[in-house]
């Protein structure tokens, strides 16, 4: 190999293939979505507000699969808060009804899985505990 002529030489980017200008392509915007479930199924209407971290707050209800979803621009990358109202019959979920997330620029999902308030006796309850136990018992 001859070192002065440059055409002798190898180069790793010889027989790369580059994108001409114009033909790059942009990625997909990113979503940030909101899924509220009430015992395990999708709960409309449930109010949510998103804070990014440059400011901005976008609110919304949730539609009938339970889902908010909001476009992430590259300015909202970043810490960001999801918090949302319980409606009535859920049990008090304290501190659950806000969510932290770390946006890095692809697609998030915030879940928040309430449990609704139970209308039967907690008598039935300790019954059924107390059947089993018994079996439990007497199976020894």
């Amino acid at each position: 190999m001859n070192p002065v002529l440059p055409s002798a030489r190898w180069s790793p980017t010889m027989y790369s293939r580059r994108p001409y200008i114009g033909q790059a392509q942009t990625p997909p915007p990113a979503t940030l979505t909101a899924l509220v479930l009430k015992d395990g199924a999708p709960l409309a209407g449930v109010p949510v507000e998103i804070m990014f971290q440059n400011g901005d707050a976008p609110k919304g209800v949730t539609d009938d699969k339970g889902k908010f979803a909001v476009v992430v621009t590259p300015a909202q990358k970043g810490q960001t808060v999801v918090r949302i109202t319980p409606p009535e019959g859920v049990e008090d979920i304290g501190e659950g009804a806000a969510q932290g997330i770390d946006l890095t620029g692809a697609a998030a999902q915030v879940q928040f899985d309430l449990v609704g308030i139970s209308t039967g006796s907690p008598l039935a309850g300790i019954g059924v505990a107390g059947g089993l136990y018994a079996l439990a018992l007497w199976a020894l």
